[in-house]
């Protein structure tokens, strides 16, 4: 992972983000926990955007490429990525800052009490907070406010010196969580928050450089994972006149084809293992839920007439959160990255 240094993050909003506004408002109207959530990412898609437009491109041959498939190694398993930190390290102080002003969700009375309730048994999956901070937002009460003394703590700790992005950056890369988690609890920071601000911060990098290997051939790609930067996908799309299924990658972007009736967790094809949770009324039309009886897994299916755009996957995934809530229920799990926040 080569280091490189650069300019300031452009950040000014593009007149085109006007559609993904509607759909970031589509889910802020689900309740006011996702009404919070939609703000991050009604703040945070145009910095991500702007962002992407200063990524070096890779310029990887095509026989490393072609090498890469056949060996089923994901492209940029080994490639030398030219990673900018100093634009990386300000997009990563900006989505901080973001959270900390995010303004908390009023919650109804009984919301209120189920979130109080929750409040201490979270404490327990954050590292180990500050105890001052701790006891302002136990007075406080709300999980809003633990969110945003964690991103406070987190960016303070970087402008200092205290916590090393590049390293950060390279375990991330890897999926080493546990070392992710260790090094933020050493610092008494939030490891999910710091896991999932890291990972934003280097989405815009893996969403350009999929858009640079978007016509590469991925034929002989048999696999769940994706062939650009081997993460798991956020879900399945259905679009086109085919209405062919692609897997899309949580992290780049990219969507490659996979059969529709396999589990993308196991590879399991006997129709007799798989099973389906569909929604009601429209939904019935755009979502539904794979499941498979062998190893417990699902997947979400989401159909559209063209795919959709990569700045729209981690929302839309959102937007159809109950089928989560109802594959959990049934007892399936779903393999996916840890984020700070959830519906």
């Amino acid at each position: 992972m080569a280091k490189k240094t650069t300019s300031a993050v452009a950040a000014s909003i593009d007149p085109n983000l006007a559609p993904f506004a509607r759909r970031v408002d589509d889910l802020a109207k689900l309740s006011p926990q996702a009404a919070e959530i939609a703000a991050f990412y009604r703040a945070v898609i145009p910095l991500l955007r702007a962002t992407t437009q200063h990524i070096e491109r890779l310029e990887l041959g095509a026989s490393y490429i072609q090498a890469q498939l056949v060996m089923e190694r994901p492209i940029l398993a080994d490639a030398d990525l030219p990673i900018d930190i100093d634009l990386h390290t300000k997009l990563f102080v900006a989505l901080c800052r973001v959270v900390e002003n995010l303004t908390p969700p009023t919650p109804s009375a009984s919301t209120e009490t189920k979130a109080n309730k929750s409040l201490f048994s979270n404490l327990f999956k954050r590292g180990k907070p500050d105890i001052a901070q701790l006891m302002q937002h136990i007075a406080a009460g709300d999980e809003s406010s633990l969110r945003r003394a964690a991103a406070t703590q987190i960016r303070l700790a970087v402008e200092n010196g205290q916590l090393d992005l590049m390293a950060v950056f390279g375990t991330l890369l890897t999926g080493n969580q546990a070392a992710i988690a260790e090094n933020a609890n050493a610092l008494k920071l939030d490891w999910q928050m710091l896991a999932m601000l890291a990972e934003n911060s280097l989405r815009p990098a893996f969403r350009a450089w999929a858009n640079e290997l978007s016509d590469i051939d991925t034929t002989g790609w048999h696999s769940g994972m994706c062939p650009i930067c081997g993460s798991l996908p956020i879900f399945s799309e259905i679009a086109g006149k085919e209405s062919e299924r692609k897997l899309r990658c949580g992290m780049c972007g990219f969507g490659w084809r996979y059969p529709r009736l396999v589990c993308m967790s196991c590879g399991c094809d006997d129709h007799h293992q798989l099973g389906r949770i569909s929604g009601e009324g429209m939904d019935a039309e755009k979502y539904f839920a794979q499941t498979c009886n062998r190893c417990k897994a699902y997947n979400k299916f989401i159909a559209n007439f063209d795919p959709l755009a990569v700045e729209l996957l981690q929302v839309e995934d959102l937007l159809c959160g109950h089928f989560d809530v109802e594959a959990r229920r049934l007892g399936y799990t779903r393999s996916k990255n840890q984020i700070a926040f959830d519906v």
